[in-house]
């Protein structure tokens, strides 16, 4: 089968947030699987904020998402590609919800993909209105879940057949030799940091633990993520800093405010014994950092937010109740105190990892871009 030429439209490096690492880790894996990156390109849409250019070969547009013009400038490199295939996120293409981003279904001639990043419990009337609009111009749309696929058939008009499920991808990652150990078990947190985060009561959930030999290492990871830094400063890590402190949890807690690359986040599972996500969001049907720790073999221990519930229903990890501590450090003592039970979680993620990784999502979006050009070319919505 013919390797279809993609334009992704979508926030790319040098920008630091989780769309713009997502597409690129796609196109890499996407070129790897080729065997090059013929017939890969970027339309990368920024932020008024950022200034920033990449200066990455992929790169064919470099264009500000408030800019009335933006659209024109990506329908502009349509030519020479088989398939347009947006990124999509409330946020990253200008104001009004995006609202231009229907410019842009409005002018491309090429059939359309859109990957829904987030998919609102509750969207406004606007928000509404954008997605089934764009939704009605694509010929497939990816969501990351069952529950993402299930929300958006819920809440939006949009026609069941051209909603598919590709999970979020991951890279695969190898332990080489004999895994490197701290005497102090290390659960670990990391991605872009800021409110909703739920890291607090990771933090307090260590107050439960204190009685544990050895004593565990709670490390968060990651830098504040730009949106948060711009209009709060680092007052969100400067608040765990003082819950830690207050609690007398300290010395149970790094921090480190270093955005990873993939290569960096490798060489740290290895050191890694359990993955928190203590999200306070209830709601979230996407976690690409859910999906990294279990890709690598490790337990999780996560608050019940729906990617969770699928993902660990298997048995991959613990899903515990939103804002409770306690929960949290029965079922981090659970897994540390009970070797069986923390090989059995591991064993767990490492039945699931082939599914996640990004070899196969990769293949999966091949399939879905050729899918595209036949129903484009079929004439059938």
């Amino acid at each position: 089968m013919q390797h279809p030429r993609i334009l992704f439209v979508s926030t790319y490096p040098p920008t630091r947030c989780g769309i713009a690492t997502f597409t690129r880790s796609l196109l890499l894996a996407l070129a790897q699987v080729r065997g090059g990156a013929d017939g890969l390109a970027v339309a990368r849409i920024r932020d008024r904020a950022d200034h920033s250019i990449s200066l990455d070969p992929e790169v064919v547009v470099e264009a500000s998402a408030h800019s009335p013009s933006w659209p024109m400038e990506v329908a502009r490199a349509e030519t020479g590609f088989d398939v347009v295939w947006i990124q999509h996120e409330f946020g990253i293409f200008g104001p009004g919800s995006g609202h231009r981003l229907l410019d842009l279904c409005e002018a491309v001639k090429r059939p359309i993909v859109a990957t829904l990043h987030t998919v609102l419990l509750e969207p406004t009337r606007m928000e509404r209105e954008i997605l089934e609009r764009v939704a009605g111009r694509c010929e497939r749309l990816v969501v990351m879940s069952q529950a993402a696929r299930e929300r958006v058939l819920t809440t939006h008009e949009v026609d069941p057949g051209k909603v598919t499920v590709v999970q979020h991808g991951a890279y695969e990652y190898r332990r080489i030799g004999v895994r490197k150990r701290e005497a102090r078990p290390i659960i670990a947190t990391w991605g872009l940091l800021g409110p909703g985060k739920g890291i607090e009561w990771g933090i307090r959930a260590l107050a439960h633990l204190r009685h544990l030999r050895p004593l565990p290492r709670y490390h968060i990871q990651g830098a504040t993520h730009p949106n948060v830094l711009s209009t709060e400063g680092e007052a969100y890590r400067n608040y765990l800093r003082a819950v830690a402190s207050e609690l007398g949890v300290a010395d149970m807690v790094t921090m480190s405010s270093d955005y990873l690359s993939s290569e960096q986040l490798a060489r740290e599972m290895e050191e890694i014994d359990i993955v928190l996500l203590p999200y306070d969001s209830s709601v979230q049907v996407t976690s690409g950092v859910l999906v990294e720790a279990l890709a690598a073999g490790l337990p999780v221990v996560a608050t019940a937010f729906p990617h969770a519930i699928e993902l660990l229903s298997e048995g991959a990890g613990r899903v515990v109740p939103h804002g409770n501590p306690k929960a949290m450090a029965t079922a981090l003592e659970n897994l540390l105190t009970r070797p069986r039970a923390m090989r059995a979680a591991a064993m767990a993620a490492r039945r699931i990892a082939p599914d996640l990784r990004w070899s196969s999502v990769a293949r999966r979006c091949e399939l879905i871009a050729n899918q595209a050009i036949a129903v484009s070319h079929a004439g059938v919505a």
